[in-house]
C-alpha cells in the first residue's frame, strides 16, 4: 500500500504548492483556499492508505478524478496549457497510476 500512499502524498503536495504559487504570483485567494482544501484531503487519503485502509485509496482516487475533471474542463474552455493543461496531465497520470497500484495492492487493504 505504500505505493498508493506515496503517489497520493506527492500529488497532494504538488496541488498545495501549485495553489501557493498561484497565490504568490497572481494573488489568487481562491486558488490557495481550494488547493489547500483538496491537497489536505488528498494527504488524508495518503495517510489512510499508508495505514492500509481501502477507504483512503478510494478517497484519493475520487478526489483525483474530480480534480482531473475540473482541470480538463478548464483546459478545454481556455485552451491554455498553463496551468489548466499541465494540471490536467498531472491529474490524469496520477489517476492512471493510482488505479494501477490500488488494483495491485487491493489484497493488502482492510475495509475500515
Amino acid at each position: 500500500m505504500k505505493k498508493t500512499a506515496t503517489i497520493l502524498l506527492v500529488y497532494g503536495s504538488l496541488i498545495i504548492l501549485g495553489g501557493l504559487r498561484a497565490y504568490l504570483v497572481k494573488g489568487s485567494v481562491i486558488s490557495i483556499i481550494m488547493a489547500s482544501t483538496f491537497g489536505a484531503l488528498i494527504l488524508l487519503g495518503s495517510a489512510l492508505s499508508y495505514k492500509k485502509r481501502i477507504f483512503g485509496a478510494y478517497f484519493g482516487l475520487i478526489l483525483t478524478l474530480l480534480l482531473d475533471a475540473v482541470f480538463s474542463y478548464r483546459f478545454i474552455s481556455s485552451m491554455k496549457f498553463m496551468p489548466a493543461g499541465m494540471l490536467m496531465v498531472l491529474s490524469t497520470l496520477t489517476l492512471l497510476l493510482l488505479t494501477k497500484t490500488t488494483r495491485e495492492e487491493k489484497s493488502e487493504l482492510k475495509s475500515f
